[in-house]
């Protein structure tokens, strides 16, 4: 297995650097394959170079073992949400069906109850799952049956986790992966969902998954490896298997093949390398049957009709008629009538400050370091992180509480946050040498404190964190109320400016 690293500016370390300069799988030529522009290449993949150290290998294993613990330790301290009643039943009917090879298809019926009635449109995988790891243990619903579930939903969080510092990692090298960790424990919501979020995180860890191995895929084309196949198809059934969106993550298979196949051989290459292109197409289409049809069967109602039952759910949930009261602003309003600028807003007053600065250097410091980290992967991590986000917000799509649903686009931010402070510790390395790496570390720890003091002091319920845009910790705090359930009593601001009433309650 080949990897590649752009070159990473290292604080003083004891330890020796050993460089090895090797060219990028994505510009593996055979004889039995068509030679694509190396300028190309470049300008779409970088110019990577491996540096490492024995210390910060130590630092990223150490610190995605704490990752780990953290995830797991937090899965047995969370409590019950207010949806897992429905999908305890989903997950009853689930087990009857496939135990009875199909026979009993009280799955594929709606319920009465609010949410109930539309269990049927999601995936089943996670409810399969747990459904039969319960049974094998003969728990029914209850303190242990909960503890187990959230230990399981704790898994697909570690899956995110080691997928974003993997793929940080890969693009700018070991400290990247480094400040990806970091970002990711210092991302208090993410963490709360992590340990009971059944829906929302294995479809998020499913797409990050997804996306990861189609880029390891690209730059090995037009052979990539059958693990990186494997990975995607992995991933995409993951996804689609959870929620219906996960189709979404074939669309993107498709444009980004076909964005690596015109690098590589031009609009023209489609008549001179027709060979290689059907390969390419042969590709996309293999994938997206496996994945696809290894989501199908974790979900019975999309296994009647694949075709019609899948666009059934998708139409849906595009169009959600369950409408919610929520808090936004200072005013209650229906949940289908929310601001085109909600999520965004969101966004804004909840993910940790080194998160959003992550985001910002990336954006201010743009083409200048995607010289060496490669245009097309980063354009393929903002593309996935932005175009959801911008169509919903066009769609003026339905949200509750908050941007859950949006978990997501999420971690693709995470990683392009870790090669933002990367880049910005290169660009302080060569003018304060010896301190400019430190000034950057300082820098990350300093934003991401207020965001992981609130996690250590909140572990039962992490996913209610503001950053202080929203009045700061200490002020939400100061009005939490322990009775409501995981709703946050607290002062926030109406257009940024406007002070809201600390007796409105915002949901988390």
């Amino acid at each position: 297995m080949e990897y590649y690293f752009c070159k990473v500016e290292l604080p003083v370390m004891a330890s020796k650097k050993k460089k090895q300069h090797t060219p990028p799988p994505a510009v593996k030529t055979t004889s039995a394959s068509p030679t694509p522009s190396k300028d190309w290449l470049a300008w779409a993949y970088g110019h990577p170079v491996e540096a490492s150290s024995a210390l910060l290998h130590k630092i990223y294993w150490g610190l995605m073992g704490v990752g780990i613990l953290v995830l797991l330790g937090l899965s047995q301290i969370s409590g019950i949400n207010a949806d897992e009643k429905f999908q305890d039943d989903y997950a009853d009917k689930l087990v009857k069906y496939y135990a009875t090879g199909g026979e009993d298809t009280s799955a594929l019926y709606e319920g009465n109850q609010s949410s109930q009635r539309y269990n049927k449109f999601y995936g089943g995988f996670f409810e399969v799952f747990s459904g039969f790891v319960n049974k094998a243990l003969g728990n029914s619903p209850g303190v242990a049956y909960h503890k187990v579930r959230h230990l399981l939903n704790a898994l697909f969080g570690v899956l995110i986790l080691v997928i974003v510092a993997a793929w940080a990692r890969r693009l700018a090298g070991v400290r990247a992966g480094i400040l990806a960790i970091l970002l990711l424990l210092a991302s208090p919501r993410l963490l709360g969902h992590s340990v009971m979020n059944p829906k929302d995180i294995p479809f998020a860890a499913g797409y990050i998954m997804a996306l990861y191995f189609l880029y390891k895929a690209m730059l090995a084309m037009p052979r990539p490896r059958w693990q990186d196949a494997l990975g995607f198809v992995l991933g995409a059934a993951l996804a689609t298997a959870t929620r219906a969106g996960g189709v979404l993550v074939f669309f993107y298979a498709g444009m980004f093949l076909g964005l690596d196949f015109l690098v590589r051989y031009g609009l023209s290459g489609i008549g001179k390398e027709f060979k290689t292109f059907l390969r390419y197409a042969a590709y996309w289409l293999g994938a997206t049957l496996a994945g696809f049809g290894l989501a199908l069967v974790f979900w019975p109602y999309a296994l009647q009709a694949p075709i019609a039952h899948t666009k059934e759910a998708l139409d849906l949930f595009s169009n959600y008629t369950v409408r919610i009261i929520i808090l936004f602003g200072g005013e209650n309003m229906y949940s289908d009538g929310i601001p085109r600028l909600y999520p965004l807003i969101w966004l804004g007053i909840s993910v940790a400050l080194s998160v959003v600065t992550g985001l910002a250097i990336k954006i201010i410091t743009g083409l200048a370091t995607d010289r060496s980290l490669g245009r097309l992967p980063v354009f393929l991590l903002w593309f996935t992180a932005l175009f959801p986000l911008v169509y919903i917000m066009a769609k003026e799509s339905a949200l509750y509480d908050g941007w859950r649903q949006l978990l997501f686009i999420y971690p693709p931010m995470l990683v392009l946050a870790a090669v933002g402070y990367h880049s910005l510790g290169n660009w302080l390395q060569q003018r304060l040498p010896g301190k400019g790496a430190w000034v950057m570390w300082g820098t990350v720890l300093l934003l991401s404190a207020d965001a992981l003091l609130f996690t250590v002091r909140n572990p039962a319920f992490p996913y209610v964190y503001f950053n202080p845009i929203a009045g700061g910790v200490k002020e939400l705090l100061a009005n939490m109320n322990s009775t409501t359930g995981g709703l946050v009593a607290t002062k926030l601001y109406n257009g940024w400016n406007k002070k809201v009433s600390s007796t409105k309650v915002w949901t988390a």
